[in-house]
């Protein structure tokens, strides 16, 4: 997680891009994430800047 006084200049994509470069170069098809349900700007990031598909939901539950 960046820190908010440090978002929006570029590092997110740049880290991504890295990500999926390197992904490439060692034979990888697949780059997946998870972000909190909360982060409705990382989640338009990740789909309309990054392209990235939401393909489903993570549910957990803890038993203390």
């Amino acid at each position: 997680m960046t820190d908010e006084s440090k978002r929006s200049n570029g590092y997110g994509k740049k880290l991504l891009d890295f990500i999926s470069d390197f992904g490439k170069r060692n034979g990888c098809q697949l780059v997946t994430l998870q972000s909190c349900v909360q982060r409705f700007n990382m989640h338009r990031f990740y789909e309309q800047k990054m392209e990235y598909k939401k393909l489903s939901y993570s549910f957990s539950k803890d038993i203390e």
